[in-house]
């Protein structure tokens, strides 16, 4: 049985009043948020990472990218936690 591993897209919307942020799982939307801080809690980004200077990006970047490509199954796994 082969396992099928879904194209996911995460994504930033930023305007004057307005900040989405989404997961997508083969064009369809499984997690949107406009609040960073429970956006990010999803991925194990915390208040101690937070109070310790580590920026949101840079905890993602540094525990889900190799490669320069980001692992969306992995992240996908920690949504749901």
């Amino acid at each position: 049985m082969q396992i099928k591993i879904p194209h996911f897209k995460y994504s930033t919307t930023t305007d004057s009043n307005n900040h989405a942020l989404s997961i997508e799982a083969d064009g369809e939307l499984i997690h949107n948020s406009n609040n960073t801080d429970e956006f990010y809690k999803i991925f194990g980004y915390d208040q101690v990472l937070k109070n310790s200077g580590v920026l949101p990006e840079e905890f993602i970047s540094k525990e889900y990218v190799k490669d320069n490509e980001f692992n969306y199954y992995f992240a996908s796994l920690m949504t749901q936690r």
